[in-house]
């Protein structure tokens, strides 16, 4: 299962790799990189969860008195389906996008839905003037803010799945190594500043 997860980041990273490497300056190598996702964090899927639970537990407190049962298929299914189009709003307000960090910038590119090919750049910004602030991982997903160039004014959130927790982590350590200001409570090792993105070939 490891190996099949390695197989589609490393498949993921390779698709990206000649994009980045086409908005960076000459010389410069990716040393770190991740996918994640922009928009509404990990709160907002426990928040969902739990409303879709609620109107469950109301619908079925009403539904046992004498007499109702028989609508209780159909508040049932409006309950399902107000649950799924919370559900629903909330990816698509979640926006992919590959954050990596190569020895001179921090470069977030968005990618597509499907495949992950990347489709246009979004910011790039030094080292220096990036800020990075969470409270660390999740049970299924990792969410930090970042603040500084192309972020906005109230920043960006960004939220990562389990199986690309480690490439944060690497993310995060590569930054604090580059001079930015990472304040995380992860599980951040020092970790070889080594090329992950190997460059484009060229013919």
């Amino acid at each position: 299962m490891a190996m099949r997860g390695d197989k589609a980041r490393n498949k993921i990273k390779g698709r990206i790799g000649p994009a980045l490497y086409s908005v960076m300056e000459p010389g410069d190598d990716v040393v770190a990189g991740v996918l994640a996702e922009t928009g509404p964090g990990p709160r907002f899927d426990l928040l969902a969860g739990l409303a879709s639970v609620g109107l469950a537990i109301v619908s079925l407190y009403y539904l046992s008195g004498p007499g109702l049962n028989r609508v209780a298929g159909l508040d049932l299914s409006a309950v399902s389906f107000i649950g799924w189009l919370v559900t629903a709003l909330i990816s698509v307000a979640r926006k992919p996008v590959y954050i990596a960090v190569s020895q001179r910038s921090l470069i977030c590119y968005r990618v597509s839905r499907l495949d992950h090919a990347p489709v246009r750049l979004l910011f790039r910004a030094p080292p220096g003037s990036v800020r990075i602030t969470g409270s660390g991982p999740g049970l299924l997903r990792s969410s930090v803010r970042y603040s500084g160039p192309g972020a906005g004014e109230h920043g960006l959130r960004l939220t990562t799945r389990r199986p690309w927790r480690g490439d944060l982590d690497e993310v995060l350590t590569t930054l604090v190594l580059a001079g930015a200001a990472v304040d995380v409570v992860s599980r951040v090792a020092i970790m070889p500043q080594l090329p992950q993105v190997p460059p484009p070939t060229r013919s």
